[in-house]
């Protein structure tokens, strides 16, 4: 059974309402940045632009990992979470990781996907 939130959230840019400005900065930025910060009080839809974003760039939906940075907060999280990134993705042509609540990670595992966004991970 879906939540309402999940059953009504938007998939397309079209479908955002009241992030004009967040729709526009992302579809200029997509393929020319690959780490995006989205800020903004609880409820605005930083998760729903953060999914469409990454279907956008070619993640299908297996490949797109959601991770709470609240109930996960270490370095270990964040190193198996990053490893991720070094495989090919399952489906779509890309891979995504969406984290929430990233004020909430240990400074050790925030350092650690500071680094990882600053190289390239090899394809393995």
């Amino acid at each position: 059974m879906k939540t309402l939130i999940t059953k009504y959230r938007s998939t397309v840019w079209k479908e955002v309402v009241g992030q004009d400005a967040a729709v526009k900065s992302l579809e200029k930025a997509l393929g020319t940045s690959q780490t995006f910060l989205i800020t903004g009080p609880s409820g605005v839809g930083k998760t729903t632009l953060a999914r469409i974003a990454a279907k956008v760039i070619g993640a299908h939906h297996a490949d797109i990992h959601k991770h709470n940075a609240v109930v996960h907060t270490g370095i270990d999280d964040m190193r198996n979470l990053l490893d991720v990134l070094s495989y090919r993705p399952n489906h779509g042509d890309a891979s995504a990781i969406i984290i929430d609540e990233f004020h909430g990670l240990s400074k050790q595992a925030m350092n650690a996907v500071l680094d990882a966004t600053e190289t390239d991970a090899p394809e393995k």
